[in-house]
C-alpha cells in the first residue's frame, strides 16, 4: 500500500509540476509582449530624439571616413611622388649621363 500511495503521489506531483510550468511560461509570456508593446510606444515617442542622435553619431562617422581617405590619398601620393622621383633620379644618371649604376 506504500509503494501505490508514493506512486500516485509522485503523479500528482509531476502534473501540478507541469501546470505550473505551463502557467510560469503563459505569464511570461504574456509580460513578454507587454514590454514590446511598451518598447513600441517609447520608441514612437522618442522617434525624433533618436533620429536625431543616429544622424549625429553617423555625421561624426562620415567625417572621419572622409579624413581617412584624404589622409590616405595624400600618403598614396607622397610614396608614388617619393618612387617616381627615385626612378627619375636612376633614368637620368643611365640615360642622360650615360652613367653606370654601381656603389662608389
Amino acid at each position: 500500500a506504500a509503494i501505490q500511495t508514493t506512486k500516485v503521489l509522485v503523479a500528482r506531483i509531476k502534473f501540478h509540476q507541469r501546470l505550473a510550468e505551463a502557467s510560469r511560461d503563459a505569464r511570461v509570456s504574456l509580460l513578454h509582449e507587454a514590454l514590446s508593446a511598451i518598447k513600441v510606444v517609447k520608441m514612437n515617442t522618442l522617434e525624433a530624439h533618436f533620429l536625431e542622435a543616429l544622424g549625429a553619431r553617423r555625421r561624426s562617422e562620415m567625417e572621419h571616413l572622409k579624413a581617412k581617405l584624404l589622409y590616405g590619398i595624400a600618403f598614396e601620393v607622397l610614396r608614388f611622388a617619393a618612387t617616381s622621383v627615385g626612378l627619375f633620379s636612376v633614368l637620368v644618371n643611365t640615360v642622360v649621363r650615360r652613367m653606370a649604376i654601381s656603389a662608389q
